[in-house]
């Protein structure tokens, strides 16, 4: 079956001494795809954060330049992270290339469910 490269993210909960607590995950197409779910991922966090760090992610949001060098990261073949701490939990926005099939690859940009012949 042949593979291609998807883009696998995760919005992650840490907390001291826990184990962490998976919030979210996507498997993107593209590298934008995969930082425009980021991007929407903490846009939609942020209200529920404390002022400082809700302010904190509306910077990184903004900043000038950053959702094209996350691109590019990704592109390059390395992971991207981003974090923000609230009192004791840290919140984890990433994306890193996988390889996944080209059928799964193919249903998500068509929206279908791939076959499985097992």
């Amino acid at each position: 079956m042949l593979t291609k490269i998807g883009f696998w993210c995760e919005n992650i909960a840490l907390t001291a001494g826990e184990d962490p607590f998976l919030l979210d995950t996507y498997l993107g197409p593209t590298p934008s795809s995969a930082v425009r779910w980021m991007w929407e991922r903490a846009r939609r966090s942020a209200p529920q954060l404390a002022p400082a760090p809700a302010e904190e992610v509306a910077c990184w949001l903004a900043a000038d330049g950053e959702h094209r060098r996350a691109v590019q990261v990704l592109e390059y073949g390395s992971v991207y992270l981003y974090g923000v701490l609230d009192d004791e939990v840290h919140y984890l926005f990433s994306a890193r290339p996988v390889h996944v099939t080209t059928a799964h690859l193919d249903a998500l940009m068509t929206g279908v469910q791939p076959l499985r012949f097992t």
